[in-house]
């Protein structure tokens, strides 16, 4: 360079280094920024649980203690509105879109909502030979076909208690030992 003569610009040289920084950067920054944006779905997806949860207490406190128990009672949470809108029955990790309305087709889509342990209608918040309520799930993140909104990893449960865990799949790729 001349003495007194001003630069402009940057050379090729330092315009590929300033972009393997910020691609560096990125390629840094995108696991974190992916990890943190599942736990915000599993987030959400544990609200709707809730609300889930929530709906069929009201639901068994109309009905003489009796939580819903077929697929028309459970859409029944919907029809009769103790939910609200149909995109509580969808986790926002699911793959599919969520539903416009809520039908027995469609209820089950993200979320399981029955516990297949339990042969007989659910009173109150114990049932013989199975235990106490926080150990009967009534809703969870796995399907009857067998979707998992979260991957491999795990998903939410909901029990009877109303409390909602989270819980790692087992080697069998469910939630074997969760519960009885």
């Amino acid at each position: 360079m001349r003495r007194g003569v001003k630069r402009r610009g940057f050379t090729l040289i330092e315009l590929l280094v300033v972009m393997a920084i910020i691609v560096t950067l990125a390629g840094i920054l995108t696991p974190a920024l992916l990890r943190a944006r599942e736990q915000g779905r599993r987030a959400v997806c544990m609200n709707n649980l809730h609300q889930i949860g929530l709906a069929m207490r009201m639901y068994a406190d109309d009905f003489g203690g009796y939580y819903p128990y077929t697929l028309q009672e459970y859409t029944n949470l919907y029809t009769l509105k103790y939910i609200k809108t149909p995109r509580t029955f969808w986790c926002p990790s699911d793959e599919d879109p969520p539903p416009e309305n809520i039908t027995t087709s469609n209820i089950e889509n993200s979320y399981q909502l029955r516990d297949s342990q339990v042969a007989s209608r659910v009173k109150d918040s114990w049932i013989p030979g199975l235990g106490g309520a926080s150990t009967i799930r009534i809703g969870w993140d796995l399907t009857p076909v067998g979707k998992r909104n979260h991957g491999k990893d795990g998903g939410n449960i909901l029990f009877l208690d109303g409390s909602i865990r989270w819980h790692r799949f087992g080697g069998n790729g469910d939630y074997e030992g969760v519960i009885r």
